[in-house]
């Protein structure tokens, strides 16, 4: 009897594994430039601001540190 591929697209794992090896290591970098972005602006805004910027939300405890 003849016994065909189990699955689709046979023999294209490789591709498929290489495929997500680069959109890991693209996702990856893009993740860190942005998230250096953001702190890079965040840490300036508090460099900025003083202590009665801090939202009111915050305990009257924190704020006196």
């Amino acid at each position: 009897a003849d016994i065909g591929p189990l699955y689709p697209y046979v023999g294209t794992e490789m591709l498929f594994c290489a495929l997500c090896v680069i959109f890991f290591v693209g996702f990856i970098i893009w993740k860190f430039k942005t998230e250096n972005q953001n702190y890079i602006r965040q840490s300036q805004a508090l460099r900025k601001s003083t202590v009665n910027d801090i939202p009111s939300s915050i305990p009257e405890q924190t704020k006196r540190l």
